[in-house]
């Protein structure tokens, strides 16, 4: 029984392993394919990855509901979304930088504080979740700006996009994260505790609230926003 659980484990492992390498093979070649000195270029994607090995590692930490911690969330997400806001619609069109910024948050955010397999399929689903969103999220932008999405895109066109970016991109990147790691590990199939999920989407609100605030400052709202 214990050998039939670790080879399905180690299956899963492998599984989304591979496809993570193969989306951060993909991102990589899209990113390296943007213009240098655009909003939406290869230099602004640059200033973004400093920030996000800057804030990768401030946390908060996923448990389940018998107290073992499984994932961590880190508030360098708010840089992710900014980059999918930022690359996922025309022209760059590609989530391709985004989903580069999560495989780092994934990564930094749990290396030396869990262990081997959670800090790989961490950063493997954080790829996964981020590209899957970040698509979505260029399909309703582009929708609701009526085909013209691009640069200077008003705030009130990308809000629903966004808010659905932010609920299906939790779902993903937190619950999901936490079920898959337990089928990983072998573990018993145990939900977040209440209190990671009250800290966990407080987090994510604050990061897409974040990455609206940014998106403001570059598109003329000036230092305030930023700030």
């Amino acid at each position: 029984m214990t050998v039939t659980k670790d080879w399905r484990s180690n299956l899963l492992l492998i599984g989304i392993s591979t496809l993570g390498v193969v989306l951060f093979c993909s991102a990589l070649l899209a990113t390296a394919r943007l213009p240098l000195l655009t909003s939406a270029g290869l230099l602004a994607w640059v200033v973004l990855l400093i920030l996000t090995l800057a804030a990768s590692r401030f946390t908060v930490s996923i448990t389940t509901s018998i107290g073992v911690n499984r994932s961590r969330k880190s508030v360098a997400d708010a840089f992710v979304f900014l980059a999918i806001i930022l690359y996922a619609i025309p022209p760059a069109e590609t989530a391709g930088p985004a989903t580069l910024l999560a495989a780092i948050v994934g990564f930094v955010s749990t290396y030396g504080l869990s262990s081997y397999r959670e800090s790989i399929a961490s950063t493997a689903i954080a790829i996964i979740s981020t590209f899957f969103s970040a698509s979505c999220y260029g399909i309703l932008a582009t929708l609701f700006a009526h085909g013209e999405a691009g640069p200077g895109l008003p705030i009130n066109v990308f809000l629903v996009p966004l808010c659905v970016l932010a609920v299906l991109h939790y779902f993903l990147s937190t619950l999901a994260t936490v079920h898959i790691l337990n089928l990983v590990d072998g573990r018993p199939r145990v939900l977040p505790s209440q209190e990671s999920l009250v800290w966990t989407l407080t987090t994510q609100v604050a990061g897409a609230a974040a990455a609206v605030l940014f998106y403001a400052a570059i598109e003329g709202a000036g230092l305030p926003s930023m700030i």
